[in-house]
């Protein structure tokens, strides 16, 4: 039960930030790329959660919160295969002696590097301050690892990796949206993490997305979400029925018995019946199909053919927003019957702020730094706490944090929002 018990936490955050709308949650580290959805206000589950990798590791089996995660993060390391193209990941140079440029040994690119090389972040306001970073050695480890083989120039081969670990990215947000029937364009993305606002304008762009939210609480995105959760359990039993000659008897008394499972588990909690939830739900499949989708249940009984009719009919919505076909008129087996119970816990205050008039927003300095082949440019660089809520700046701009840093290239804007966060939107023509 704790296999990705820290990553499951930033969709948690990620639903609170987003509201009520569908939201893609990313989070990048120093080491992994976590993305998870929010789809109709609820959280994507699943039983296919994968201990090593995909196919060759061991599947648990247990329902749990889906988050796809890679090797891609700021101290993902860049290299040349052997074929003579440039990788970056999975292997990183983590915490010790990590990236070229903390100046503790490591000669290795990467992201960070390329991060550092291409202006992005400031070397003496790396961690608030508390960590000064070295720029000639990360240029030294991008120059003779990455350009020099490729013939590149160093910002060049820095804006190559930078694109080379988007791709990733963009790769994993894929997997879970598109490749699950949902379309990334209706979503709004939720960064997270430490590199999270370094390079997301540029992978919602690829994916087609215009709005990216970043939190003050980015770097720490599962730990937020920890501190808004509640307790979720879910309860199952294995009751094969199909819908053409469905057996309500059978189905019923299987129902009844998730509902008193879920029950003991309200009482050993010693919740109020006002702060507990159950959800009901079918795992089913077109005849002879593997594998089966997960349908919500209208209500928590089977009482007569209308609610047979209600089942098949969102378990064929379903199959077509997966697979983007259904077999009208074809039954359903169902097979795994599952009841979840959640716990609500009470939970933190947001603040919300009153815009003011606070005028034009001045940075405290300007640096060159690039964003696409054409070269460097004199970008404005602000300190997030000096941002009002309300004030917009139009890319290219910086935003420092201490803990995270928001690049806003080009084409696309930056805004405070009410509860002090940063909303980035793509410029319409």
């Amino acid at each position: 039960y704790s296999v990705n018990s820290g990553p499951s936490m930033a969709p948690v955050a990620g639903k609170l930030y987003a509201g009520k709308e569908d939201a893609i949650v990313c989070d990048a580290g120093g080491t992994s790329f976590e993305v998870s959805l929010i789809r109709d206000g609820y959280i994507k589950f699943t039983r296919e959660t994968w201990l090593g990798g995909l196919w060759t590791g061991h599947m648990t089996g247990i329902s749990s919160v889906d988050v796809k995660s890679i090797g891609a993060g700021g101290g993902s390391i860049a290299w040349i295969d052997s074929g003579g193209l440039l990788r970056v990941g999975p292997d990183s140079a983590g915490a010790v002696p990590g990236p070229a440029c903390y100046g503790s040994g490591g000669d290795q690119p990467t992201v960070t590097d390329a991060a550092v090389v291409l202006g992005y972040i400031d070397p003496d306001y790396f961690l608030g301050g508390r960590i000064k970073l070295h720029p000639e050695q990360a240029r030294e480890a991008i120059r003779t690892r990455v350009a020099e083989p490729l013939g590149l120039d160093i910002e060049r081969a820095a804006y190559s990796i930078l694109a080379v670990v988007n791709e990733h990215m963009v790769t994993a947000i894929r997997d879970i949206t598109i490749n699950e029937g949902v379309d990334p364009r209706e979503s709004i993305v939720v960064a997270g993490g430490g590199a999270g606002g370094m390079t997301i304008a540029r992978i919602a762009e690829e994916l087609g997305c215009d709005r990216v939210l970043v939190p003050r609480t980015a770097a720490a995105l599962s730990a937020c979400g920890g501190q808004f959760s509640d307790i979720v359990t879910e309860f199952s039993i294995s009751r094969r029925v199909d819908t053409n000659r469905f057996e309500y008897e059978a189905v019923n008394e299987a129902l009844a018995l998730l509902e008193r499972q879920m029950d003991d588990f309200f009482a050993r909690l010693g919740t109020e019946p006002g702060q507990q939830r159950k959800e009901f739900f079918v795992e089913a499949r077109y005849p002879y199909q593997v594998w089966e989708l997960e349908v919500p249940l209208r209500a928590s009984r089977l009482l007569g053919e209308t609610d047979v009719s209600a089942l098949v009919e969102d378990f064929h919505s379903a199959h077509e927003r997966v697979f983007a076909v259904k077999e009208p008129g074809q039954y359903a087996e169902c097979i795994y019957w599952k009841g979840r119970a959640t716990a609500r816990l009470p939970k933190p205050t947001v603040p919300r702020f009153q815009a003011g008039s606070p005028g034009p927003p001045v940075p405290h300095t300007l640096r060159r730094a690039t964003f696409g082949t054409e070269g460097a440019v004199e970008t404005p660089v602000h300190f997030g706490g000096s941002l009002a809520v309300g004030q917009r700046l139009a890319g290219p701009a910086i935003v420092e944090e201490p803990t995270t840093t928001i690049v806003v290239p080009p084409g696309w804007s930056l805004e405070v929002t009410d509860t002090a966060d940063y909303q980035l939107t793509k410029a319409t023509l």
